[in-house]
């Protein structure tokens, strides 16, 4: 969500820059577009927790909630990096 932030912020500032004008519709598209996706995935990744199961006494929340803030660690670093060289680029 805040590279989706991040850029449509870098959208509007570039427009501006550019033709002294915000992007027709303040660049909602770009929200839109970056938003939609990422609540369907949150409602599947809520669907597949409330269907899966796992063998009694084998599971720990704190500790699956800790491996999956590591391994979504490094592809949100490089999505914000990627948001990063796109707005340097533009400017």
């Amino acid at each position: 969500m805040i590279s989706v932030g991040w850029l449509w912020f870098a959208q509007l500032e570039q427009s501006l820059r550019r033709d002294g004008v915000p992007p027709p519709g303040y660049a909602v598209a770009t929200i839109v577009e970056g938003i939609v996706p990422a609540l369907l995935i949150e409602l599947m990744a809520a669907l597949l927790a409330k269907w899966m199961v796992t063998a009694p006494g084998t599971a720990d929340p704190r500790r699956e909630w800790h491996h999956a803030f590591w391994w979504t660690l490094v592809p949100n670093l490089m999505l914000i990096g990627t948001t990063y060289l796109m707005i340097l680029e533009g400017g």
